[in-house]
């Protein structure tokens, strides 16, 4: 997914159509191939191929995106963490959480979001607004607070960081910037329709 999505990034800039064509044969495999026939709860939750065929649907349209981003943004929906254990896991994804796979599937979702924008299925994004929302609480509960990092050496240096989880406070450069790559989505989502909450 994120090799189809930087071939069409690529196309973007060097409009050659070979691009394309190496973008399109690997969805058509991920779907045709390595997707094929598996139930919904079985489907990776590639956010990097639902946010390629988000960009590509709009260069090359085929019905089969659509149907199969739809197929894997149900997949996501479905495994949210709605009713955990504990109450500062709603929201997260798998057990143990952690912050940057509640993230990536935010940032797939937020691709998703726009497209059934656009096609008019509100029943969708509604259900994909709602998703990104818990999402984002539970991700910042995994941000470095003042709180958080008062007893480390040097607390002001991770302050604002995303760590892994609730418990392990390792930080990442990709942790932080899938976090705030989702949080900016939701953010510009949240603009355009008005509200802020």
């Amino acid at each position: 997914g994120e090799a189809i999505l930087a071939l069409t990034r690529l196309y973007a800039l060097d409009t050659q159509e070979h691009w394309l064509d190496a973008a399109a044969k690997g969805a058509a495999y991920l779907i045709e191939v390595r997707d094929k026939g598996k139930p919904i709860a079985q489907l990776l939750h590639d956010h990097w191929l639902l946010m390629a065929l988000n960009e590509l649907r709009r260069l090359r349209p085929d019905p089969a995106y659509s149907r199969h981003a739809f197929k894997v943004v149900e997949a996501i929906l479905t495994s949210q963490n709605l009713n955990p254990l504990f109450p500062d896991q709603l929201g997260s994804y798998g057990d143990p959480p952690r912050s940057t796979p509640a993230a990536t599937r935010s940032e797939g979702l937020i691709a998703a979001y726009h497209w059934a924008q656009e096609s008019g299925s509100s029943s969708i994004s509604r259900d994909i607004l709602k998703a990104l929302k818990l999402s984002a609480g539970f991700q910042l509960l995994t941000q470095f607070q003042p709180e958080s990092s008062m007893y480390f050496p040097a607390p002001q240096k991770s302050l604002g960081a995303f760590h892994a989880s609730l418990t392990v406070p390792r930080i990442r450069v990709d942790y932080n910037q899938h976090n705030i790559s989702s949080l900016l989505g939701l953010y510009r989502i949240l603009v355009k329709s008005g509200t802020r909450t």
